[in-house]
This record gives C-alpha cells, structure tokens and sequence, in this order.
C-alpha cells in the first residue's frame, strides 16, 4: 500500500500545493508510509491537513483534508480542527451526500482515481473552505464549535478489581473541549 500513499501525497502536493499557496499556505509536513500519509499546510495559526489510512485495522480506508487553526499535534488537533466534509454537509448536505464517495480509498484504487478524487475534493475546497483560506473564519469558529459541543471527553478506565474499573474525563481532552466549544 506504500504506493498508494505515495501516490496520495504526490497528487495532494500536485493539485493543491499552488492553490495553497496563494493564500499563503506552505507545506510543513509530507509523510507517506505503507499503512498511510499526511501532508499539512500552515499559514500562520491556520492548516489545512490531509490524511489517510491504509491501516488493517482501520478498513475500509479513508482519507480527508480538515481545516485547523492551532497546534497540529494530538490531541489539540482532534478538537480545533473539522473536515472539509463537515462543512459540506451544513451548507449544502444533498451536495455532501453526492461527494462522500471521493473518501473512500479502494483497495484496486489507482493513479488516475486518486488524482481525480484530489481534483474533485479541490472544487469542495474552493467552494466550500474559501472563507477559511481568506481567514475570515466567524463560519469556521462556530461550526467547530457546534462539533466540539456534542463530543465527549477521552474517556480514561482503571482497573478496580475483580473485573471492574472506574471511567473518568481526560482532564486534558476536557480543557480542549471547553476551549473549542465556544
């Protein structure tokens, strides 16, 4: 699956990297291994992150391009960004049902799917995540926020004996939360 992932990453740097760039995104991150890929670019506080999963464990597989503004490490990155696809769905969800397709990674996926799965994932870009790149980000805040509210903590379990444990927040993931939920 290395292929795969690499031909992700060269497509995504291919297709977007210029559009990026002229708002001001570079790239800080290319990484593509045999179980998936990540490229990230930054303008500031703001990124724009894609990913994939080629991993066993995650099938079927997947890939996505979230908005972010923050740090781009866990566990911040799981609560100040959202998916292009999120987005999609709140201003125009018939527009989201007919896409959501482009997400998938199939295993006989090739070259040329990828590309145009890219490219398609593109025109949702400049429709859809413009404001974003403008940072004009009011939409942004409170569709990240609408996100985080209805999310719960990491959950966090200790063994108490005899087969029992105790369940409590992630003090950490629940700082987050509070954070990106106004």
């Amino acid at each position: 699956m290395k292929t795969v992932a690499d031909n992700f990453k060269k497509a995504i740097e291919e297709i977007f990297g210029g559009y990026l760039a002229e708002f001001g995104f570079i790239k800080t991150k290319s990484e593509a291994s045999p179980i998936g890929f990540s490229v990230t670019y930054r303008c500031d506080t703001r990124y724009v992150r894609f990913g994939g999963t080629l991993h066993p464990h995650d099938y079927p597989f997947y890939y996505y391009l979230s908005l972010g503004e923050g740090r781009g490490e866990m566990p911040e990155s799981d609560w100040n960004g959202i998916a292009l696809w999120k987005i999609v769905e709140h201003v125009a969800p018939a527009k989201q049902k007919e896409t959501e397709h482009i997400y998938g990674i199939e295993a006989t996926i090739t070259s040329d799917e990828i590309r145009m799965k890219i490219q398609a994932n593109l025109e949702l870009c400049k429709e859809y995540g413009l404001s974003f790149l403008k940072n004009d980000l009011s939409d942004f805040h409170r569709l990240r926020a609408d996100q985080n509210k209805v999310r719960e903590p990491y959950k966090l379990y200790a063994p108490k004996g005899a087969g029992k444990f105790t369940v409590s927040d992630d003090k950490e993931s629940a700082e987050l939360k509070k954070k990106y939920s106004k």
